[in-house]
């Protein structure tokens, strides 16, 4: 059987940005995923968007209290993939992405999360500094091999560990950051395996 991937957005006030990021996942090769929408906006502005898609890919639009964090914890609700992503509602994904990403979980078992890095549309490092070496990801070298754009995951790991949702933009707190990296060292914590690919990358 054909592995799935449940993509989850959490989302608010940008329509051109998601509307781009979901016109270049219809260009996936890799084609058995579920896209779960977690909308925080106040009006009905991402049904113009979603409806144009329906019928083509497999959509859940769901609403939530406002925090990034509070949205994807929504969205884990109705995840049913054999992987997981949390992209941001203004990044997007190159054609084979998704295909890259199942066939290196596949070839390497013991991975549980996968993470790349984020490129501009130039090609050029974009959202900090990254690691130009590819790795495992621990401890001393999280803030340099992580981000959530970038960050893949097997199921059982965003079963087992939830976000914080006192941390990441829009929670109501004056922590408006680290959500992904308080993420990933919970994951450490647990034991779970996770590897960082500079060559593997997500446009932002």
């Amino acid at each position: 059987m054909q592995p799935k991937f449940s993509i989850i957005i959490s989302t608010i006030e940008r329509t051109g940005q998601l509307a781009k990021f979901i016109e270049h996942l219809d260009k996936q090769t890799f084609r058995n995923f579920k896209l779960i929408i977690v909308d925080q906006n106040d009006d009905k502005r991402l049904d113009p968007i979603l409806n144009n898609y329906r019928g083509k890919l497999v959509i859940e639009h769901f609403r939530s209290a406002k925090g990034v964090s509070r949205g994807r914890n929504k969205g884990r609700e109705s995840m049913d993939g054999d992987f997981v992503t949390f992209p941001d509602d203004d990044c997007w994904y190159k054609n084979d992405l998704l295909e890259r990403v199942v066939d290196i979980f596949l070839k390497n078992p013991d991975i549980d999360v996968i993470s790349g890095r984020t490129i501009d549309s130039q090609g050029h490092t974009s959202l900090g500094r990254f690691d130009k070496r590819s790795g495992r990801i621990t401890k001393r070298n999280v803030f340099k091999r992580g981000n959530t754009n970038t960050l893949f995951f097997r199921r059982e790991v965003v079963e087992r560990i939830a976000f914080d949702e006192d941390l990441g933009p829009g929670a109501g707190t004056k922590w408006g950051s680290a959500d992904e990296s308080d993420y990933i060292l919970k994951a450490l914590q647990v034991g779970f395996n996770i590897f960082y690919i500079h060559k593997l990358t997500i446009f932002h």
